[in-house]
């Protein structure tokens, strides 16, 4: 196999002799690294965590390291570097050409790694090496047949949601086998698991069928190949000396496996992350691969990345203030010799247009006043229906904007369906593929010959390509759909001879011979020219591939960068226009301005965390992440932080009351500045007496342009279900829906005290931030601290008079918890109006105490 590496070379023993000092003029020298920064790069042997907070310098950190590797005359073969994105492979094989030349070291996603590992050891795992990755939709259409095939009704069991659970049992090395075996011992099952189980050994056979894999099994098929393979397992160990893994703390279980097979019989394995930064636990990430990385490697050395040079101290300072209430972490305080800057920046909107709009208002400003370029700002939200308000109010006020959601390309029909020829081309058996464009554009083969050419392939073992060059041979067709199938095996064939050349010599071809668009060329029609625009941009990417690759291009490795694409690789930063996009997609960019909408409970932290976990300990880890998520938004901004959030909110087609972000009561720095403003704020536009919202007792809003308000409970309501990952939630949920319903607190007058649902009883995770200031705690000590002060301090009963600095005398009316912290509202003689404060964190003052 050409990596086995001569039994009496000892790694160890050669790397003390290169020694640990940098030789003079290295590059270690030349740069400027901090103690903690240069600790790290010159580490040599054995396993290394390095703890790096956001901002730190992780990526220079990365590099460094790499080219300190070469300059100890460790060849670049001998090294991987993995990470997430490409966008974030590509800078780091560009800074480390940049300080060595020449170097040619691999960094690549886990996605691309294992695809060119299984394309070198295909046969190993039962595939040829021309495999095609199948997207979502592709994956979809298999399991929609699969389900017809089994007699299950697709719009009943909706292939999305099977697809879903079949990637969670991938992500968790669960294949069709033990599925299978489960279902023979008679285990446990729901009925939807019962779906999935039968589903999907059938999806898994379709796929070898077709020669594919989906994103999952590039990992599954990997973690086989190495399990199964011990020689080669220990080939690929020893080839790459050197591993780095970026962003381990987002590594899910196949993944985690396949760095410890790579790193067994020589752990020089570097890992950088931040448990803090651990967002994809939907996805299978694992936190507990990174808290755990000293259990795995009891001899690694840790070093941490505490100081911060993106951000201004105050943004640093109210972010650090959230994130210390999680218990899963490991300890760090981050830091900055930045300036303090901006206060950050509480706002509170009475709706979600009056929000949208003064946003948008607020950046026309500042770029005309010269403060900004429209680049230099970005939107952040947690789930995609929030940007629609968004993008209309940027759309009126004249503001530029680009909205993360670069798959849409790919996913667009005209760029599909030219994708597909080339799919075709390249890998026959892709079933899914050939059906795509059998008939498209019309060629005379319709259902009905689709019905017998595939019943045919499937009785002979064919492909569907072998099967229409045997159209002759099937005699339930007629003469005319004949013809068509024997024209399209021709047309195909031709195709094929020509698919070793240039990528983009070979679309011109397929768009010239299959006449695809030509109806388009001549129409005036503006969406039929966008068509055509984006078949023409798709030959210009390909066009840009051959260039880059050189001699090494190939239609395969073109089709594998298509492939594996995501949202944030098509995120530029210096685009000249404002940034919209998820705070799933903000991880791992920077702008100088942030602003995060939508911080309102059940959006931030999203009701999934509060309603929908199975036990309380699911509960916690849920709503830990998404505190992890909001401290990543935060921590994106260089010089402004913006959070908003409003009164009311269109859901579901209605306007419905907001409940503030449990957040809030978490965040307690001088550097926020509460306001409350837009158009409600200032009454505009309302009928106080005729509107319901606005005679709520417990939620007056007060008159002025800019209002200061209080950190208030955090207590339960929630808005429709909504996947951040899920368009089509996202558009019922603007459409409205006859289910809709608002879960709101409920007072039980026995009691006095609010019924929050399933919220109630939560444990807390921590403890006020006010206790954390004086001592870093790690998480086990805020756990043991959490255990210790787990009851609940009653500050104020029912009936009890209290003074407020800003609304005077009061009354305790009713009293409550809110995640083992005592609530109270209270009524204020002055206007008689009530407001709910979390009693350990409010300024009230028992009458008679001062």
């Amino acid at each position: 196999m050409g990596f086995l590496v001569p039994a009496n070379l000892n790694f160890y023993s050669l790397a003390r002799l290169k020694g640990s000092h940098p030789p003079k003029g290295s590059c270690v020298v030349q740069s400027r690294l901090t103690e903690p920064q240069r600790e790290a790069v010159e580490h040599f042997e054995g396993p290394l965590l390095v703890l790096a907070g956001p901002g730190s310098g992780k990526t220079r950190v990365i590099t460094h390291r790499i080219a300190r590797l070469i300059e100890r005359d460790v060849p670049p073969r001998r090294m991987l570097a993995l990470t997430f994105t490409n966008k974030a492979a590509e800078e780091m094989q560009h800074r480390v050409e940049a300080l060595v030349p020449g170097s040619r070291v691999w960094v690549s996603t886990f996605h691309r790694f294992c695809a060119r590992l299984l394309r070198e050891y295909a046969e190993l795992v039962g595939l040829s090496s021309n495999f095609t990755i199948f997207d979502t939709d592709d994956q979809r259409g298999v399991i929609k047949r699969a389900l017809t095939d089994l007699n299950l009704d697709s719009t009943q069991y909706a292939p999305a949601k099977i697809n879903a659970a079949i990637s969670r049992m991938k992500n968790e090395l669960v294949t069709p086998d033990i599925v299978e075996a489960a279902r023979r011992e008679q285990a446990a099952m729901d009925f939807k698991t019962v779906v999935t189980a039968r589903v999907y050994p059938e999806y898994q056979k379709r796929l070898r069928e077709s020669n594919a894999v989906d994103f999952d099994d590039l990992l599954l098929h990997v973690v086989s190949l190495l399990q199964g393979n011990p020689e080669l397992r220990s080939e690929l160990d020893h080839q790459y000396r050197f591993i780095l893994v970026d962003e381990y703390q987002d590594t899910n279980k196949a993944q985690y496996e396949i760095i410890r097979a790579l790193a067994h019989d020589v752990p020089n394995l570097c890992v950088t992350g931040d448990p803090d930064q651990s967002i994809y636990g939907w996805r299978g990430a694992r936190i507990d691969n990174i808290l755990r990385f000293e259990s795995d490697y009891p001899d690694a050395n840790v070093v941490r990345l505490e100081e911060n040079f993106r951000s201004t101290q105050s943004i640093l300072r109210v972010a650090d203030s959230l994130i210390e209430h999680n218990v899963h972490r490991k300890a760090k305080r981050l830091h900055t010799d930045n300036e303090s800057g901006d206060e950050v920046k509480l706002h509170r909107f009475w709706s979600g247009k009056d929000e949208a709009e003064e946003i948008a208002s607020q950046i026309r400003r500042d770029i005309e006043a010269s403060v900004w370029e429209w680049s230099d700002v970005a939107i952040f939200y947690r789930v995609n229906w929030l940007s629609r308000e968004i993008e209309l109010a940027l759309g009126r006020n004249r503001v530029p904007y680009q909205v993360a959601a670069g798959l849409a390309f790919y996913e667009r029909a005209e760029v599909k369906d030219m994708l597909a020829y080339l799919r075709t081309i390249e890998n026959p058996a892709d079933r899914a593929a050939a059906l795509r464009i059998i008939n498209n554009p019309p060629r005379g083969i319709g259902k009905s010959t689709l019905i017998k050419l595939t019943r045919f392939a499937d009785k002979h073992e064919l492909t569907l390509l072998e099967a229409a060059e045997h159209a002759k041979t099937i005699p339930e067709l007629s003469a005319g759909p004949t013809k068509a199938l024997l024209g399209f095996a021709e047309l195909m064939r031709g195709l094929r001879e020509k698919g070793t050349g240039p990528v983009a010599e070979l679309l011109r071809a397929v768009l010239s011979e299959t006449s695809y668009g030509d109806d388009w060329r001549e129409s005036s029609d503006e969406h039929e020219q966008q068509r055509l625009g984006n078949v023409i941009e798709l030959i210009n990417a390909a066009q840009q591939f051959d260039e880059q690759a050189g001699e090494s291009r190939s239609l395969q490795a073109f089709l594998e960068t298509t492939s594996l694409v995501s949202e944030t690789d098509f995120v530029d930063e210096s685009s000249g226009k404002v940034t919209l996009m998820t705070l799933h997609a903000a991880k791992g960019l920077e702008f100088p301005v942030v602003y995060i909408v939508g911080f309102e409970q059940n959006l931030i932290p999203h009701e999934r965390a509060m309603y929908e976990q199975e036990d309380l300990r699911r509960m916690q880890m849920a709503l830990e992440e998404e505190r992890r998520l909001l401290f990543v938004g935060m921590t994106r901004a260089m010089k402004q932080l913006h959070l908003t959030s409003t009164v009311e909110r269109y859901s579901f087609g209605r306007p419905l009351r907001t409940v503030r972000s449990q957040f809030e009561t978490e965040i307690e720095c001088e550097e926020i500045d509460h306001t409350l403003e837009g158009r409600g704020a200032r009454g505009e536009g309302r009928d106080r007496k005729a509107d319901p919202f606005m005679q709520d007792e417990n939620q007056d809003v007060p008159d002025g342009d800019w209002q200061d308000f209080n950190f208030g409970a955090a207590i339960s309501a929630t808005e429709p279900d909504d996947d951040p990952e899920s368009p089509e939630d996202a558009h019922r949920a603007e459409r409205g829906s006859p289910d809709s319903t608002l879960r709101r607190p409920q007072v039980s007058h026995d009691s006095g005290r609010p019924e929050v649902g399933p919220s109630d009883g939560v444990e807390r995770l921590a403890p006020s931030a006010s206790e954390l200031k004086s001592k870093l705690m790690t998480g086990a000590a805020l756990l043991q601290s959490q255990t210790e002060n787990s009851e609940v301090t009653a500050r104020f009963t029912v009936g009890d008079a209290v003074r407020h600095p800003r609304y005077g005398l009061g009354e305790v009316v009713e009293v409550g918890r809110m995640m083992q912290r005592q609530t109270v509202i209270v009524r204020f003689g002055q206007d008689d109006r009530t407001e709910t404060f979390v009693a350990d964190k409010c300024p009230l003052t028992p009458v008679g105490l001062r």
